[in-house]
């Protein structure tokens, strides 16, 4: 991955994520994980569902999001081919959208409008994706949205296969950070790059490959730490589904707390 020697900061428009209630992680359809949820955006996948576990059979999109605890209105679910799945308590017949199912090896993009009441949380149900089953990026250097269905947490460079990871992918995007290749100098990092988690996120992918490419993660014996992203304290934003990735270069012994970037004195992300 080669030495880093300076630090890099990522200004993105996000909001920080809820924790995780750890649940049973064996294969059988009666284990269950409850997953926290945040408002506005979340970007997430689906490790646990009601099918067998060594094959990525899809489930119905909305029998899965009927196991979110409350609906607050304008709920959507989103996939990386524009697909969603909409939820409004106020319009008959409440669900619309052509995302009909979701698979486990996917990644999705939730969105909660936000209310006075507490975040609802969502209850997965059924046998958790076994590690070996393959994941598959696009070719031609088209983004993946991929989910992770690991039980133990990782760093990309310990999930990808070593030779993927140093060989095909060009970016990695995760709703918190983004590491991106560069021929010459190996990746440039964000300042906080946490480890993946089966539940809170998805990753976003591009490869230097003009076909698809499949694989598989790679299965610790240990699971890594959880990384706990500080929410700015001097500045507020509103969360978009995406965001570009500004990385700034800083002197190692700088003093500096927090920046921003400010579009006509509009926030438009903080770290």
């Amino acid at each position: 991955m080669g030495n880093l020697n300076r630090i890099i900061l990522l200004l993105l428009i996000i909001v920080p994520l809820n924790s995780v209630v750890k649940a049973n992680t064996e294969t059988s359809n009666i284990n269950s994980d409850t997953i926290l949820l945040n408002y506005n955006w979340r970007w997430l996948s689906f490790p646990r569902m009601p099918r067998n576990a060594f094959a990525d059979e899809p489930y119905s999109s909305v029998s899965l999001l009927e196991n979110i605890n409350w609906f607050p209105t304008d709920l959507t679910l989103e996939s990386l081919d524009e697909d969603f799945k909409q939820y409004d308590p106020n319009t008959p017949p409440y669900w619309t959208g052509q995302l009909e199912e979701v698979y486990s090896t996917k990644g999705y993009k939730l969105n909660f409008a936000p209310t006075d009441l507490p975040a609802p949380h969502i209850t997965l149900t059924g046998a958790r994706l076994h590690p070996d089953a393959p994941v598959e990026l696009n070719g031609a250097g088209q983004p993946t949205w991929i989910g992770y269905f690991i039980e133990e947490s990782q760093y990309p460079w310990d999930a990808f296969p070593a030779n993927l990871y140093n060989t095909k992918l060009m970016l990695i995007k995760a709703q918190y950070w983004t590491m991106v290749k560069d021929e010459a100098k190996g990746w440039k990092l964000t300042g906080k790059i946490t480890p993946s988690n089966t539940r809170i996120w998805s990753l976003l992918k591009k490869t230097n490959s003009s076909t698809p490419i499949q694989f598989s993660w790679n299965s610790p014996g240990d699971s890594e730490e959880n990384v706990e992203i500080p929410e700015p304290q001097n500045y507020t934003w509103e969360e978009k589904a995406d965001y570009i990735p500004f990385f700034i270069e800083t002197d190692s012994s700088s003093d500096i707390a927090e920046i921003a970037v400010m579009v006509d004195e509009k926030c438009l992300g903080a770290q």
